[in-house]
């Protein structure tokens, strides 16, 4: 009995996980997105990100300037005769996107077009049933599970699903990981909503259509040319400081914006979004017949698109782009970029990766890199010297660490031949535990099944569990690729309202991972680097490390 009160707990867990998501930051589906007004009375008020909150630059990013589009009309009869082969939206889709723009629609009428695609009403009640969402009893129309979803995300379902079939990745030649880039467009997309609050007048529907599908361009690059999305992928030694949308344009005469905007022509999308597809990355060169509205909102995805990249790094060499403060000025928003990074944006970036990391069928690569833990090699940036200088978003565990938050925990053995006694050792470990195993593929998730067992006896609120849950999840198994065949534990207790958990292991040393002289100041810096995406989305009320890099801990507070 005890065994299967284990293997369950996992699943009450994350169905619990996800009813706390649903209530906090998914909202209450269509209802409420209906009681939404544009009475400046009636909307949450916002605070912008001060100096303490300004976002850590992510390892390996780059920021670019967007240069001029550089296309000439010879370079887009190739482009149009390979586009021309894309086979045409699907009826169903336009239909629900038209429906879902519509603020006289409602759950009962976009249901109606859904239904009429039956594998299409399938994955939406499908989607509304899974383990992830937590719903309490079975749905078993449409109607409700379109409700229960909300507008946001049957739009970002329909989106993934039916692109895929249009345009399948090409396996070994991508320029980009479609999967990647669906959790980066439903990123952007939520975090524009968030944004487009502070705009009164500007349409959300397609603020979220735009988010969703700016990035179309670079779909098409995978699938439909695989010969340049090898050479994309691919950065020249005769152009060292070439970016991204300029590769594009050398190699195929255009950039992914200008071919998502043709890709869309050739889709028979509103005019606007195929204008505001161009130029989402310099909204700054839109024509004047680009109209105010549409420009505001082509200029709310240029933003959230940066501030997307700044929490969710979904490529190792992430490329973000210079925003003026003119721009902002003209949506309406406060410069600079950094300061529209506030709780509200990140908890809608949050959301997207919450909900896409637990409704894939697959493990997805940037999710599964969301902590970012490696050795250094040649090809990578040199390890700082010093790190004295950087604001440290990451403080130190100082001496007696252990001992202050964990007092004495109880040992548990997590290899094979103890597996047995898990369950037992689980429930005598109190609400403080210290989990040991081998850094290997089986001990490493006999680990996190302790791990997640063990937080789910707690018995707290998820809003105290969800991100620690979530950074065991990603950490332990990459730990296996920097500290093979090393001792790695796992500590957890709950003190004094505060949630702890750490993870300690040899190869996660300063000195093993970066090589001699970088320790201290210098690794920390780097180790800053590596956590961007969970420093900037303030998951944690802490995060510490010590002296010479082999413990992480993460500290929430109870609410």
């Amino acid at each position: 009995m005890d065994a299967v009160a284990d293997t369950a707990a996992p699943a009450r867990g994350l169905a619990r996980l996800w009813g706390w998501i649903r209530r906090t930051i998914l909202g209450s589906g269509v209802v409420a997105q209906r009681q939404v007004t544009r009475d400046d009375s009636r909307v949450e008020k916002e605070t912008e990100a001060g100096e303490d909150d300004a976002p850590v630059e992510p390892r390996g990013a780059v920021f670019r300037g967007v240069a001029a589009r550089r296309t000439t009309p010879s370079v887009f009869a190739p482009i149009r005769q390979g586009l021309a082969e894309v086979p045409p939206l699907p009826h169903v889709v336009r239909e629900l996107m038209r429906e879902l723009s519509d603020p006289m629609s409602n759950a009962r009428s976009v249901a109606r077009i859904a239904a009429s695609d039956p594998a299409l009403a399938a994955s939406l009640i499908r989607t509304v049933n899974s383990a992830a969402l937590g719903v309490r009893r079975k749905v078993t129309s449409v109607a409700e599970a379109v409700s229960y979803l909300g507008y946001s995300l049957v739009r970002s379902l329909v989106v993934r699903m039916r692109l895929q079939q249009v345009m399948p990745a090409r396996a070994g030649q991508a320029a980009y990981d479609a999967e990647d880039l669906w959790v980066h467009s439903l990123a952007v997309a939520y975090a524009a909503e968030a944004l487009a609050d502070r705009c009164p007048g500007v349409d959300k529907a397609f603020v979220c259509t735009l988010g969703l599908l700016h990035d179309i361009g670079k779909l098409a690059i995978n699938s439909y040319f695989p010969a340049s999305a090898a050479q994309v992928r691919t950065p020249s030694p005769d152009h060292p400081s070439e970016s991204f949308l300029d590769r594009e344009r050398r190699i195929l005469g255009a950039d992914h914006a200008e071919i998502g905007a043709m890709l869309a022509t050739h889709w028979k999308l509103p005019a606007d979004l195929v204008e505001a597809i161009r130029w989402h990355h310099s909204p700054q060169d839109a024509p004047a017949t680009l109209g105010e509205g549409v420009k505001t909102a082509t200029i709310l995805v240029h933003v959230a698109n940066q501030l997307a990249k700044y929490c969710y790094v979904y490529s190792e060499d992430m490329e973000i782009d210079i925003v003026g403060d003119e721009l902002l000025k003209e949506a309406g928003l406060p410069g600079p970029l950094t300061r529209l990074l506030n709780q509200r944006v990140r908890n809608s970036i949050s959301r997207a990766i919450f909900f896409a990391d637990d409704s894939s069928t697959q493990s997805l690569g940037a999710i599964r890199r969301f902590v970012r833990l490696g050795t250094w090699s040649p090809d990578a940036p040199m390890p700082p010297r010093d790190g004295r200088s950087a604001e440290m978003r990451i403080g130190w565990a100082e001496e007696g660490w252990e001992r202050r938050f964990f007092g004495e925990p109880a040992d548990i053995d997590c290899s094979p031949s103890a597996a047995f006694a898990l369950s037992r050792s689980l429930a005598s470990a109190g609400n403080c535990a210290r989990l040991t195993s081998r850094c290997n593929a089986g001990g490493i998730d006999r680990l996190l099944t302790a791990a997640l067992a063990h937080q789910e006896r707690l018995g707290l609120d998820e809003r105290m569990t969800v991100a620690a849950r979530f950074v065991l999840r990603r950490l332990l198994p990459n730990l296996s690729e920097i500290a093979a065949a090393e001792v790695v534990e796992v500590l957890q207790t709950v003190r004094e309202g505060m949630l702890i958990t750490a993870v300690r292991s040899p190869g996660l040393s300063f000195v093993q991972r970066l090589g001699f002289g970088v320790e201290g100041h210098a690794g920390r810096a780097w180790l800053q680097g590596e956590l961007a995406n969970v420093l900037n989305l303030r998951w944690f009320n802490r995060v510490l490390t010590s002296r010479d890099g082999e413990v992480i801990v993460f500290v929430n507070r109870a609410a």
